[in-house]
């Protein structure tokens, strides 16, 4: 029995493999996806924060800026397309809690490269719930929905002829030998691995350093709290849909045996909730994911160096939302042009001399 023919293989259907999905079949591919559907994958888990600047002294995110300008064009071209809000710019309300702390922040209000990334009018009203700190800031952010955003997503692309698979691949039934990849009956020009932690028991891959992070977050209902902004105190207070409910998160667990919550890490979050707020809350749900850290924390992008037609695409880590869109662009280009990648990127940065 003959299969089908396809473009792309893309293994993984997290943020990574949606997004350059969605790119693709913009330019006419024919895609077949292989995904594990789990509510708890950490595309599905994470809060989908878009946050300019981090750390106690202010520093503006790598490649903020370019990273963003492709990220808003790119989500609001499919909101708009599917009448859809997943991204929405948010103002960050971050708490201060040292007067050095508020010294740097003040110092950054002058720099030109971040003045944009700090509103000086807005105010922050749910601040009288949380616990005292020496003063509050608001920082221009953005979210994207992630796990709304993949879902409506793989509607689209089965709208427009792409084939999903609920399921891992079994890379012990995948030919890479040929001229054309085969995988069961079907073949393909390329296939792209964005499987995420998967990678680790991808034997194509598997040999890159990678540095997997275990992440825990808690679903609250906070009564008293009513606001669609992001509050940032101990750790991220993110509003969800249903109005009063927040998440909470996360810690990062470097030690883990597997992806399941933990106690500590419950003990770990309620700690800091209880530090944070002055107000009743009620714990609804307690949800754990790892995420695909790389070892020098920039994201994985190149070919394999045995086989011209497989490629990969992962190592988004925590910032998956912000990042995907402008590396899947250069991903393409790399793959359907020949164009160079960065070098901070490209998988050739572990081979060399």
């Amino acid at each position: 029995m003959s299969g089908a023919k396809y473009d792309y293989l893309i293994v993984g259907g997290g943020i990574t493999g949606t997004v350059l999905a969605l790119q693709l079949c913009e330019n006419g591919n024919s895609i077949k996806i292989y995904n594990r559907e789990d509510e708890y994958s950490a595309s599905n888990v994470a809060a989908g924060i878009i946050n300019p600047v981090t750390g106690q002294r202010f520093v503006k995110s790598w490649m903020f800026d370019e990273l963003l300008s492709t990220a808003s064009g790119f989500y609001k071209h499919y909101d708009q397309l599917w009448g859809t809000s997943f991204f929405k710019y948010t103002p960050i309300h971050r708490a201060l809690f040292s007067k050095n702390e508020l010294n740097n922040f003040e110092n950054r209000q002058g720099d030109p490269h971040y003045d944009k990334y700090f509103d000086y009018e807005l105010r922050h009203p749910e601040s009288k719930h949380f616990r005292g700190a020496e003063d509050w800031c608001s920082i221009q952010g953005a979210r994207l929905d992630i796990a709304g955003f993949i879902q409506r997503a793989k509607k689209y692309l089965l709208e427009n002829g792409c084939f999903f698979v609920n399921g891992l691949l079994d890379y012990t039934q995948l030919n890479v030998d040929t001229d054309q990849i085969q995988y069961n009956s079907d073949t393909f020009e390329k296939m792209v691995c964005c499987e995420g932690i998967g990678i680790l028991k991808n034997p194509l891959f598997n040999h890159l350093p990678m540095v997997p992070a275990k992440g825990e977050c808690l679903i609250l209902e906070i009564p008293s709290i009513s606001t669609t902004e992001i509050y940032k105190h101990k750790v991220f207070f993110v509003p969800l849909e249903q109005e009063h409910l927040f998440w909470v998160g996360a810690n990062y667990d470097w030690d883990f045996e597997d992806a399941q919550p933990t106690p500590k890490g419950y003990e770990w979050l309620l700690q800091k909730v209880q530090d944070s707020l002055q107000v009743p809350f009620n714990v609804k749900q307690h949800i754990a994911a790892i995420r695909p850290t790389g070892k020098d924390r920039r994201p994985y992008l190149g070919r394999h160096p045995e086989h011209a037609d497989v490629f990969l695409f992962n190592a988004l880590g925590t910032k998956g939302s912000s990042l995907a869109p402008y590396w899947a662009d250069q991903m393409i280009g790399f793959m359907e042009e020949g164009k160079e990648l960065m070098g901070e990127v490209d998988l050739t940065r572990f081979t060399r001399a």
